[in-house]
């Protein structure tokens, strides 16, 4: 790993994380306003183009055009790992001081939709469900975001450097 490796992976990596927070903005008004949910479910999709799209920028002006498999691949768990940093706060911020169990609620909410259209067992297991996640303090949630965002970074990043990966064209 290069400074300018680093570099790059913080500072794109933070365009990725305001990307996340924008993302993120539509979770919580999609649990009140379903349509608001496509936007956030749209905006997830997007991620690995996103991605792809720094990757490849950081290809051309950090690297002259040539970036191998491994090099790349790498970028993307840092620039995963950089960008989960930036959208961890503002998780915490939302999960600590804004959301007072309005994400809870509206789970809450489903399951008695769910026990009025008779599947008990599946209301049953999601019970269980919101038990264990009201015992889950915010950083918590926050933490288990950050390594999810790493986790998905490793795992994508793979089919990204895929893509990206080669020597520059004359």
């Amino acid at each position: 790993m290069t400074n300018n490796t680093l570099h790059y992976a913080m500072r794109l990596g933070l365009l990725l994380g305001l990307f996340w927070i924008v993302k993120f903005c539509f979770f919580p008004l999609g649990l009140t306003y379903p349509t608001v949910m496509f936007f956030f479910m749209g905006l997830t999709a997007a991620v690995p183009f996103v991605a792809y799209s720094i990757t490849k920028f950081y290809k051309v002006h950090a690297c002259d055009g040539s970036l191998s498999f491994g090099q790349a691949w790498w970028f993307v768990i840092l620039l995963f790992f950089f960008a989960g940093l930036v959208v961890a706060v503002a998780h915490y911020v939302y999960f600590q001081f804004i959301d007072q169990g309005h994400v809870l609620a509206t789970y809450r909410e489903s399951l008695d939709s769910i026990r009025e259209a008779g599947l008990t067992d599946y209301a049953a297991r999601m019970q269980d469900m919101l038990e264990q996640m009201k015992s889950i303090r915010p950083i918590e949630i926050t933490y288990s975001l950050l390594w999810n965002n790493v986790w998905w970074g490793c795992f994508l990043g793979i089919f990204i450097a895929l893509f990206v990966k080669g020597k520059k064209k004359d």
